[in-house]
């Protein structure tokens, strides 16, 4: 059997859903505030110049936008508190795990850099490693200087993760060498 199959309840979809969620609520907020303004715009002129009826409407439609900015306010602290609070949460040995990448991104230019030759002339790169597990699927964790250079692209082993940030890793021994691509 594959290792990585698809699974609804893996890292790697829920931290997909959550991304999904918190677009949704910011999109549909912001529209909502927009439509709904320029509708309760249109009635609250229209209904003085024309001499309509239009109060019970308008007495709906006007807190329309109200709703909107509440929804995308929602979505707002929501992808914040999940950005704030991605790199906390309990310790957790994770088994078998294959490393597929590993890269630094630099702080000033969010530049991507692979090559290890550049890391020390880097002011303070952040550390990546992705990893696929057979539980949590394809996930990228942030991580230390010196848990970057244990993990070796393609390697196997154990890992300890909390939330997104990869504490240890601990490469198996003996193992054959296989290409990253490859299921085990």
């Amino acid at each position: 059997m594959p290792m990585h199959h698809w699974n609804p309840f893996s890292k790697e979809r829920r931290l997909e859903r959550r991304d999904t969620i918190i677009g949704w609520f910011m999109f549909g907020g912001l529209i909502m505030m927009i439509g709904c303004g320029i509708g309760t715009y249109v009635l609250a002129i229209g209904g003085g110049i024309g001499g309509m009826q239009v109060t019970p409407i308008f007495n709906v439609v006007k807190w329309l936008p109200v709703l909107g900015l509440i929804i995308y306010l929602t979505g707002l602290i929501y992808g914040m508190h999940a950005e704030k609070t991605e790199l906390v949460g309990n310790r957790v040995l994770v088994q078998n795990c294959r490393i597929l990448a590993r890269y630094a991104i630099t702080r000033d230019t969010q530049r991507m850099v692979s090559d290890e030759s550049e890391f020390e002339f880097l002011d303070r790169p952040k550390f990546y490693v992705k990893m696929l597990s057979p539980s949590d699927g394809s996930v990228e964790y942030q991580c230390h200087h010196a848990v970057f250079l244990n993990c070796g692209e393609g390697m196997m082993g154990d890992a300890e993760v909390q939330g997104q940030w990869l504490g240890a890793f601990r490469p198996y021994m003996g193992m054959q060498q296989t290409h990253v691509g490859q299921s085990f």
